[in-house]
This record gives C-alpha cells, sequence and structure tokens, in this order.
C-alpha cells in the first residue's frame, strides 16, 4: 500500500511541477508585457552588469512569490520526501524551458547565463523553505505555553 501512495505522490507533484511552469509561462508573458521595473532600473542610472543583477534578483524573488502554491501543495504531499518532489517539479520543466539551448547559434556570457538558469532551479525550492518556515512558526506561536506549577 506505501508504494502505491508513493506513486500517486510522485505523479502529483509531476503534475504540480507542469502546471507550474504553464503558469510562469503565463504569469511571466503577462508581467513582461506590462512591467515599468526595466524603465525604472534605467532611469535609475543602471546599465549592464548592475542592470542585469538588479533586476534578476527582482525575477527570482517575483518568481519565489509565484511558486508559493505550487510549493504549499508539494509540502502537503509528504514533507519527508520533499526533495524528491522537488526534483520531479523542477527538473522536468526546466529541461523543457532549455531544450534548444544546447543548439542556440547566440553565445550570451557565462554570468548571463547562469542569471537567467538559477531562478528556475532555486525559485521553487525557496518558495517551499518559505511556505515551511512560515508554517513551523504560526504552529509554533499559536500554541499556550503551560503556566508553571500548573498539572
Amino acid at each position: 500500500m506505501r508504494s502505491k501512495e508513493l506513486l500517486l505522490s510522485v505523479t502529483a507533484a509531476l503534475l504540480v511541477g507542469i502546471v507550474q511552469t504553464y503558469f510562469l509561462l503565463w504569469s511571466w508573458a503577462l508581467l513582461g508585457s506590462r512591467t515599468p521595473l526595466p524603465r525604472w532600473l534605467f532611469d535609475a542610472g543602471l546599465r549592464g552588469k548592475a542592470f542585469y543583477g538588479t533586476a534578476s534578483l527582482v525575477d527570482l524573488f517575483t518568481t519565489v512569490v509565484l511558486c508559493l502554491p505550487a510549493a504549499y501543495a508539494l509540502v502537503k504531499l509528504r514533507p519527508k520526501r520533499i526533495w524528491l518532489y522537488l526534483t520531479l517539479a523542477v527538473m522536468p520543466s526546466f529541461f523543457w524551458l532549455n531544450r534548444g539551448l544546447p543548439g542556440a547559434s547566440f553565445h550570451p556570457p557565462l554570468w548571463q547565463l547562469l542569471l537567467s538558469l538559477l531562478p528556475e532551479l532555486v525559485a521553487l525550492p525557496l518558495a517551499v523553505w518559505v511556505v515551511r518556515a512560515a508554517g513551523g512558526a504560526s504552529n509554533k506561536s499559536f500554541k499556550p505555553n503551560p503556566l508553571r506549577g500548573s498539572a
């Protein structure tokens, strides 16, 4: 019976990863077309590496926030196998989104390539960490502390 539960959880993690991939693609297309952030960064005088670094940090933060529902779903599956579920949710979408990268005719600098790939790999694990940290903190804060000398 446990292998059946594990198979169901693995399938759920894959489905969460697939749905999360399409949700992120849709959300980033919408956000990318309407965000004033690049103009603000240019107006602030950021160019080159400073621009890419700042934009990448904002992208990572935004992606982590967008990953919170998927992270909550993964945490609810079975917390002791969370790394298996994270791998199953992140890797297929990572390979799907970057399938044309090895044969690409453009060659960006390595630092720029790493800054663009990093959010795809770490956003969901960071969101899971946030969900687990928030869940642990809220559970502890609402437990009453026993009074000294009682029972």
